[in-house]
């Protein structure tokens, strides 16, 4: 008898952990999904009021569903009370009401909204979306989170941030995005990052690093150096503002050292070191040994069409970092005359078909540098080469003082 009744009470022991064991999994409140798809883009949502109309809150048509992944974390205190999401087209701050919204809702989770029973209103000139209750647009309950956010998925990366040097970069569908300030500088190193601080951008601009006070890193003492941060872009009124979520949004600036890929240096004949010289006319292009430049002058009523075409660069790889630069003078005129790239002309005479113009190459009448646009991978083309076309019918010169390719290594 003894012996059964202890097998009893060993059986009822394991039935108990048993049963404790499965409470528990269903104290985890299942995660709500969404099987549908957005029929909105946050872009799109957000025409549905205008912040500046002077309206508290606009109601949103019946059946409005976005997405976005979400880019604040209230860990570290200073994404207070709402989530924002960001979907490429642009960024929408959510009123939660909650202080522990990271747990379920980190970053790099995507998130479905269904939009029924919101409303669209703003803060200083800053979209939010929230409901409307008491006479106002307040931030959702705990407990209606589950009809409104859907997540999808398990979280993923962070979006790419949106790499910026001033001000004059930002547009407004930049606002509740992801974005990276780089080479930037605190205006006044040693205070601390609660408040209201400026960051000095690479451009001079200055920007307001926007920081709670009740962040937990409020009280450390802002940094001296250069830094890439990154941060959501908010605006209020005028003003505008970066929200960091961390510390870890505030990156030195890395350093780079400059190696010279490629180059036409004229203290030597270019024209005899692999450059060449097409076209047709009577016109075209020569050295001056003595200002050490190549140079093509017009004549009036004389058409010309003269081309001076680099040797192929030869390097096969690849650059993240790198930098096409052209110093010349355009005299008496700035028309007619272009750059080209080429990845498929291979000698002898020109097809037009085989060269891709370069765009917004800038033209002065003294020595100035203009930095070239091409894509990445044609520097990594082994039959890269570059072109300068004249062809003009006046009296007028364009002079060629240095063209090099700088690639830029992290040290």
């Amino acid at each position: 008898m003894k012996k059964n009744r202890l097998q009893y009470i060993i059986l009822l022991v394991i039935v108990a952990l048993f049963a404790v064991s499965c409470k528990k999994d269903l104290d985890v409140a299942p995660c709500s999904t969404y099987d549908g798809k957005a029929t909105h883009t946050i872009a799109e949502l957000l025409a549905f009021h205008n912040p500046q109309s002077g309206n508290a809150y606009d109601s949103i048509p019946q059946g409005v569903v976005i997405q976005g992944v979400v880019v604040s974390s209230d860990k570290e205190g200073n994404c207070y009370k709402y989530l924002t999401l960001d979907d490429g087209t642009s960024g929408i701050q959510i009123k939660l009401n909650s202080s522990t919204l990271y747990t379920n809702y980190p970053i790099g989770q995507r998130v479905f909204v269904k939009c029924d029973g919101l409303v669209l209103g703003n803060y200083g000139y800053l979209h939010q979306l929230g409901w409307y209750e008491n006479g106002q647009m307040q931030a959702l309950n705990t407990n209606v989170f589950y009809k409104y956010l859907y997540k999808d998925g398990m979280p993923g990366p962070e979006p790419e941030p949106i790499v910026l040097h001033s001000k004059n970069d930002v547009n407004p569908t930049m606002y509740s995005r992801l974005v990276r300030f780089v080479n930037c500088t605190f205006e006044n190193p040693g205070n601390t990052y609660g408040g209201n601080q400026n960051i000095v951008l690479e451009s001079g601009d200055k920007l307001i690093l926007y920081t709670s006070d009740y962040a937990t890193f409020a009280n450390q003492p802002l940094p001296e150096g250069k830094f890439d941060i990154v941060g959501i872009l908010a605006t209020y009124y005028d003003k505008l503002e970066l929200i960091i979520r961390s510390l870890d949004d505030v990156k030195m600036h890395p350093t780079y050292t400059e190696e010279v890929l490629f180059a036409m240096h004229p203290e030597s004949n270019p024209l005899e070191n692999g450059w060449t010289v097409t076209g047709t006319g009577n016109v075209n292009w020569t050295y001056n040994a003595t200002k050490q430049f190549v140079q093509v002058t017009g004549v009036i009523g004389v058409a010309a069409n003269a081309w001076l075409i680099s040797p192929a660069i030869g390097n096969t790889t690849a650059y993240d970092n790198f930098s096409v630069k052209l110093s010349h003078a355009s005299k008496q005129t700035i028309t007619n005359r272009k750059v080209y790239y080429s990845t498929t002309y291979n000698g002898g005479s020109i097809n037009e078909s085989d060269w891709i113009e370069i765009p917004n190459v800038t033209f002065s009448a003294d020595m100035s540098v203009s930095t070239l646009n091409i894509p990445a991978d044609a520097i990594a083309n082994p039959n890269l080469r570059f072109a300068f076309r004249y062809f003009d019918n006046v009296q007028s010169q364009w002079q060629i003082s240095d063209f090099q390719i700088v690639i830029n290594k992290l040290q």
